[in-house]
């Protein structure tokens, strides 16, 4: 017998769900306990992508990001908020570096969370990670290189040796891979073509085989481009269309019969390119 597809069979779930579920839980509809509320609290010192990492070690979600910038200043310093561990935040401050936080990552193994910054302003910006002493402070800097710009930079073991390799996806819409080194430092990049305007990336395994694969957003492609990881930073293209504008990629495990790992792509309606 034919195995159904992993679309059709996660729709066919859904639906045999609600059906089954209809009748049971239609009385409870009417008279089931009211919506749960809602309290959001804003924090205007955090003005760009926000990104969650335990910064000083007490096992509380504390927050990274940037501070605003005022109309004609300079680059922002990158600040962050630790956690109270109550859904509030101390007032963001700052770790005595500019830019904008791109990943979060122990990147040197000794269990304290590192942020992998972007130092502005463009056309010569630096990628570098600012390592954390695991008690809300972060000194020492180590390098991965410069850039005319960085749309994404993700943080992984492609190669499974132990050690952290980054991809950034640049300007040009190549996604530049730097093999880490024991000693910190990276080996020559490995290039991969992307499609037009990549716009955001993730690392993971689609077809199962134990490697890390990666999968890009192609915004002006409309599609997402999944490279399946043959080793020793060998890739396989594959292009996968999506019929909208592709901002952004995201992934989860499904565990039902052969399927794996599902892609999700954020999309926008159609937009004219910019003139070439």
């Amino acid at each position: 017998m034919k195995l159904m597809g992993c679309r059709n069979l996660i729709l066919l779930a859904l639906a045999v769900s609600a059906m089954v579920g209809l009748r049971d839980h239609a009385l409870e509809a009417q008279s089931g306990p009211p919506a749960p509320t809602v309290s959001v609290l804003r924090n205007s010192g955090l003005a760009q992508t926000v990104w969650p990492g335990d910064f000083n070690g007490d096992g509380i979600t504390d927050l990274a990001s940037t501070a605003p910038r005022q109309f004609g200043a300079g680059p922002s310093p990158v600040v962050i908020a630790l956690g109270r561990g109550d859904g509030t935040f101390n007032a963001p401050r700052s770790i005595g570096y500019t830019g904008h936080v791109v990943s979060v990552a122990d990147i040197d193994g000794d269990g304290k969370a590192d942020l992998l910054v972007v130092d502005e302003p463009a056309p010569d910006v630096e990628l570098r990670f600012v390592l954390g002493n695991g008690d809300g402070t972060f000194t020492n800097i180590r390098r991965v290189n410069s850039f005319d710009g960085v749309e994404f930079a993700l943080v992984s073991d492609l190669d499974g040796d132990g050690i952290k390799d980054v991809i950034v996806g640049a300007p040009d819409d190549v996604i530049q891979i730097y093999p880490g080194r024991a000693d910190g430092t990276y080996a020559d990049m490995v290039p991969l073509a992307g499609g037009l305007f990549i716009h955001g990336g993730i690392v993971a395994d689609f077809n199962g085989d134990g490697r890390k694969d990666l999968a890009i957003a192609n915004h002006y492609g409309r599609s997402v481009t999944i490279f399946l990881n043959q080793g020793a930073f060998n890739f396989l293209a594959t292009d996968v269309p999506v019929g909208m504008q592709a901002n952004d990629v995201t992934a989860r495990p499904i565990s039902w019969w052969r399927c794996r790992t599902a892609a999700t792509t954020t999309t926008t309606s159609p937009k004219a390119p910019p003139a070439s």
